[in-house]
């Protein structure tokens, strides 16, 4: 159906014409405006009556020589099949040669094929609706934007919980000499843990509100903004995800457990041992591995680096996954820059062996595409939709001629 965006609903019987209102905003066409139509003898010159969106028209370029819509010189117009009867009486016609049909099916589609193949007769095609060019291609960006949900979501959630695990745990460590104060003067063990898990709910817990405002706000759209540029679609808006809410709710629970666990760790002891400074734990193993002849030739301060990773070894983890996990972000954004370049510059400068691209009406008459041969030379394809079946098993492809 049309969703009109500004203007009257399609009504057969009205003379005028509905127009692509992404064409008519880069045109400055306003409803009530007049709009000249040709198409081979016919003249027209009517008034926009609504300006529209169709779904035909998602995904609306040219032809395949387009590969970004381009509203500014490329938009399509409706009207009704009523402006063309001088048209086609004109051309000895006695009835509009209409060149296509869309059909809602109740049932299972492959019967309704079966039963259109014993109707139709000479050249057609039947298309699934997901076979068409704007739903293949808007199809194929929500298809690309799951896998960036589960990538990239997972890979920032990830570096974040571990960023703030490791200034948790670091936290609590330093302040070590201040819990054992507290607990000298009384302050028993469950207020003091109250305290520092209360400090990590409330740092994830504004981070999460932030990110949760930004994404939606600003990000968010800011991405739709650059999708709706590229695709027609008129309720095209940033929409919050429930599990957004819910992972952010995830994150704080973590976060908030994590420091449970580490102020759990130093509570334990008495206040006297946690009034003392910590003793570094040193294992006699990993004091002897530094000592082998592999680490003879080290410099002291490279020794003591080694052994104060063996002593920190979820820390250590923790940094060079987070250190990891950030360089591959860095690598797949410069890297998908420098794919595309090399894809552009293959394509365009060593697989094509020309500069320009003539794309033919499909109604063109022997006699014109002689004289274009004459002028342009004959190097000439034609692209054909067809329906291939093996096994029973249909599928809609193209045959370049």
């Amino acid at each position: 159906k049309f969703y009109v965006h500004d203007g009257i609903s399609f009504d057969k019987t009205k003379d005028g014409v509905w127009l692509d209102y992404k064409y008519a905003l880069e045109n400055n066409i306003k409803v009530n405006d007049k709009v000249s139509i040709k198409y081979d003898t016919l003249d027209l010159e009517k008034e926009v009556l609504g300006l529209i969106y169709v779904p035909d028209h998602v995904y609306d370029v040219k032809d395949a020589s387009e590969l970004y819509p381009n509203k500014k010189d490329f938009g399509y117009a409706y009207l009704s099949s009523n402006e063309l009867k001088d048209y086609v009486l004109s051309k000895n016609m006695t009835d509009i040669p209409f060149n296509r049909m869309m059909i809602k099916t109740n049932g299972n589609r492959e019967i309704v094929k079966d039963e259109l193949n014993k109707i139709l007769t000479g050249n057609y095609v039947i298309t699934d609706v997901e076979d068409t060019l704007s739903y293949k291609q808007y199809q194929g960006e929500i298809n690309e934007g799951k896998t960036y949900v589960g990538v990239f979501s997972g890979l920032f959630l990830f570096i974040a919980i571990l960023s703030v695990i490791t200034t948790m745990n670091r936290l609590i460590k330093k302040e070590r000499t201040q819990i054992g104060t507290l607990k000298a003067l009384g302050f028993s063990n469950f207020r003091v843990l109250t305290y520092y898990i209360g400090y990590g709910f409330w740092v994830s817990l504004f981070g999460s509100i932030a990110g949760i405002l930004v994404g939606y706000y600003g990000i968010g759209k800011l991405f739709i903004s650059i999708e709706m540029d590229f695709f027609e679609v008129p309720n095209g808006s940033a929409y919050m995800n429930p599990k957004s809410y819910l992972v952010a709710l995830l994150v704080v629970i973590i976060i908030s457990f994590i420091t449970y666990l580490t102020g759990k760790k130093i509570l334990k002891k008495n206040p006297a041992e946690t009034l003392r400074n910590e003793i570094p734990s040193v294992k006699k193993g990993s004091l002897n591995f530094t000592k082998k002849s592999i680490f003879k030739k080290l410099s002291f301060q490279s020794i003591w680096n080694v052994r104060d990773i063996l002593r920190n070894k979820s820390r250590t983890i923790m940094g060079v996954i987070g250190v990891t996990a950030s360089c591959m972000l860095i690598v797949c954004a410069i890297g998908m820059l420098n794919s595309m370049n090399h894809f552009i510059d293959l394509q365009f400068s060593k697989l094509y062996n020309f500069d320009y691209k003539l794309v033919l009406d499909s109604n063109i008459t022997n006699e014109n595409i002689e004289e274009i041969k004459k002028t342009y030379g004959d190097y000439s394809s034609e692209t054909i939709n067809v329906e291939t079946v093996i096994d029973n098993n249909k599928e809609n492809n193209t045959i370049l001629v």
